[in-house]
């Protein structure tokens, strides 16, 4: 079954402390008498649903260009880690061998924190743990978070690290709150 997952960037998502956010405007719009409607778009790619690389976290790391767009279609498992303050370790024993994703739907996906403009801090993200035991499983290339950083605000970097180190893709902000 396929479920859309990702956040539209129409209204106004929630945004990265720092982030300049989305705007969107018009070079060209018929309301104007233009001939046609162009459309522009300014971001950063901390916004809405969004997928990172190693150069993320790491000045020698690979940039979103390495990313093949295979590594993000396929089966994936959504653990439940709602009730817990950081994803723990003891869920990676519910990843099966046939996933190429691990997704996790917490309280941020209860709370529906993707549809809430402000930021929220407390946030639950990855512990480094659960990180490390995916990172190892060879058959997994991405692994995704329901809220805008896979790692808790102001926690350990290596979350981020140990993921994209092994050729994992992040995906983050995802909307799991329709998502059993």
């Amino acid at each position: 079954m396929w479920i859309d997952v990702t956040v539209p960037l129409d209204g106004n998502p929630p945004r990265w402390p720092g982030s300049v956010g989305v705007t969107l405007g018009y070079a060209n719009d018929l309301a104007e008498g233009d001939e046609t409607r162009d459309t522009l778009l300014s971001m950063d790619v901390h916004c809405g649903t969004h997928v990172e690389a190693a150069a993320h976290v790491s000045v020698n790391g690979l940039c979103m260009e390495s990313v093949n767009v295979d590594q993000l279609m396929g089966l994936v498992v959504v653990l439940d880690a709602t009730d817990h303050q950081q994803v723990p370790k003891i869920l990676a024993g519910d990843v099966p061998e046939h996933v190429i994703g691990v997704l996790t739907r917490t309280d941020n996906s209860i709370k529906q924190l993707m549809r809430i403009s402000d930021f929220k801090e407390n946030f639950v993200g990855w512990s480094v743990e659960f990180a490390e035991v995916v990172a190892a499983l060879p058959q997994v290339k991405v692994a995704g978070a329901d809220y805008l950083s896979i790692q808790p605000y102001g926690g350990n970097p290596r979350v981020h690290e140990v993921l994209l180190e092994s050729g994992k893709a992040v995906l983050e902000g995802l909307d799991l709150s329709e998502v059993e």
